[in-house]
This record gives C-alpha cells, sequence and structure tokens, in this order.
C-alpha cells in the first residue's frame, strides 16, 4: 500500500530547500540523522533511496553438471552471468569441471577454481568496465563487418567461428550490463536500457541469420534483392547507433524489396527475416525519438 503525506517546503541556507520525512516512515527505511540517501529526479517526479538499497545483492547459485550433462549446465550459467551474479557452484567431477569451464570461457568471462579431491567447485564471472553502448557499438561493427564479407572475401578468410564466439561474448556482457543499468537507473534511462537490451537481442537473431546463409549470400551477391536487403540492414544499425530518425523514418515507409526483384528461393525466408529485423529495430530507433520530447522535433512534435 502507498502512503501518503503532505509537506511544506523550507529554505535552508542560501539556496537550498528541503523537506522533513515522516518519522514512522525513515524508521521503516532504516535511516535516521546522518544517513546517507540516494537521490533521483526523472524530470517529473523526486525519489530518494537509502545507499546501497538499489544495488544487485550478491547470490550464491548452484549448477548440476554431473555426467557431462553441460549443454544444460551451460545455458543455466549464462543465464546467471547476464542476471548479474558474481558466483555460482558447480557439481561434477574435477574432469567433467575442467571441460565445462572449457567450453563456458568461451561464451562469458569467467575464473574457475575447481578442486580434484572434490565434486564440489566455484566459478566466479568477472566484471569488465565498459558501457552498454560501447558493448552495441562493438557488435555493430562486426555485423557490418560481416555484411562486407560477403563482398570482398572468401567464406574462409571470413572467420565467422571466431566471429560468433566474440559476439556470443560480447552479446552475454552486453546483457549483464543493460540489466545492471536498468535495476540501478530511474525514468527515461531505465526505457534507454530496455530499449538497448532489445536492440541486442535484434542483432542478435541478425547475426545467426547472416552466419548461417552467409554461403549463399555469397553465391548471390550479384542479386539486386540481396544487395538492397543488406544495405536495408546496415542503414537499419546506423539508425539505432547513430540516433538518426531521418533514416529510421525512411526505412519504415520504403519497401527495399519490390516485386520485380528477383528473390532466390534458397534466401527467400533469411531476406525476409533480415527485412523484419531491420524495420524492428528503425522501430526502437523512433520510440526513442518520441521519448526524448526535449529534442521537440519535426517529425512528433510539428508547429501546428
Amino acid at each position: 500500500m502507498v502512503e501518503h503525506d503532505t509537506r511544506r517546503i523550507m529554505k535552508i541556507g542560501l539556496k537550498s530547500l528541503a523537506v522533513t520525512i515522516p518519522k514512522k516512515w525513515a524508521m521503516q527505511l532504516g535511516i535516521d540523522v546522518g544517513s546517507l540517501v540516494d537521490m533521483f529526479f526523472d524530470g517529473n517526479t523526486i525519489s530518494i533511496e537509502p545507499r546501497g538499497k538499489q544495488e544487485l545483492e550478491p547470490l550464491q547459485l548452484s549448477v548440476v553438471a554431473e555426467g557431462r550433462k553441460f549443454k544444460s549446465a551451460i545455458r543455466k550459467l549464462i543465464a546467471c552471468y547476464t542476471e548479474g551474479i558474481t558466483k555460482v557452484k558447480v557439481k561434477c567431477s574435477y574432469e567433467e569441471f575442467t571441460e565445462l569451464t572449457s567450453i563456458l570461457s568461451k561464451a562469458v568471462p569467467i575464473t574457475a577454481f575447481g578442486r580434484p579431491e572434490s565434486k564440489y567447485h566455484e566459478i566466479v564471472f568477472l566484471d569488465i568496465a565498459a558501457k552498454p553502448e560501447d558493448v552495441i557499438k562493438k557488435i555493430t561493427n562486426i555485423i557490418k563487418g560481416l555484411i562486407e564479407s560477403i563482398y570482398e572475401a572468401t567464406e574462409e578468410e571470413c572467420g565467422v567461428g571466431l566471429v560468433s564466439q566474440e559476439v556470443e561474448k560480447l552479446f552475454n556482457l552486453g546483457l549483464r550490463l543493460c540489466k545492471k543499468h536498468a535495476v540501478l537507473s530511474r525514468g527515461i534511462e531505465t526505457l534507454d536500457m530496455l530499449d538497448m537490451l532489445l536492440f541486442l537481442k535484434l542483432i542478435r537473431e541478425l547475426f545467426d541469420v547472416l552466419s548461417s546463409n552467409l554461403g549463399m549470400f555469397k553465391c548471390y551477391k550479384e542479386n539486386n534483392a540481396v544487395f538492397k536487403t543488406l544495405e536495408y540492414v546496415n542503414s537499419a544499425l546506423s539508425s539505432f547507433t547513430l540516433s538518426d530518425i531521418d533514416r529510421a523514418l525512411k526505412l519504415l515507409e520504403i519497401k527495399p524489396v519490390s516485386e520485380e526483384d528477383e528473390v532466390p528461393k534458397e534466401l527467400a525466408q533469411a531476406i525476409d527475416k533480415l527485412i523484419d529485423i531491420g524495420s524492428s529495430i528503425a522501430e526502437i530507433s523512433i520510440s526513442k525519438c518520441i521519448r526524448d520530447k526535449a529534442c521537440a522535433c519535426r517529425y512528433f512534435y510539428p508547429e501546428l
């Protein structure tokens, strides 16, 4: 239940304003004279929280990986990482643990503490100092490079396997960072983090479609429908990373592949999927523009 109280703003000193807090509320929050609190302002409301309350609490989880049931264990461990967990206990033999961590380290940064004489071991997920937007830019550049490789390199030269591993690591890191920032943020910043999470999911799908059909795209790289689709995807990525509303709106107004374009049957499904992902990315770019009312752009806040 939300409690309500009305207080009068008081002047403190020459420049500051203050408001008192009901003693009952302060006691329930565990704050007193001298306690540190965090204050948040989202443009409409002011809220306060006791220092540290909004931080993620460290959790100790356990995952069973006996009998080399690695596929399930790996997915669980990656989920722990993206949810901000620091330590996880793993139950399996030392040999299984060594094999498991060798696979896991290709997806997330870890330090493994195995005990040869025990069936209980520990994995510590490492935090990397990075901004979510920087991680997103790195993945975007990788995907753009993959598109360029269709026209510039042979399939062997593309090194899709290594690229896929790098994208996997960056994707998981991006999820971890965005979720942590979303928990600690307020107002519009939280919505920005949600947009980044959506974008991460979309570019992961985008990479999967491109990498799994790379050979076919190279075979049909001279095809007009293929060229238009890849250009559409490239432009959609830029609309988000550059916050380019003009580009995003243009993408939603055009049909990248017309009826006159001959679409290879082998790539019809992939092309449809890429166009759909590109449109979704453009929509995210537009929603951010609508949310940032301060921009007062001519598209959503025209002078009537």
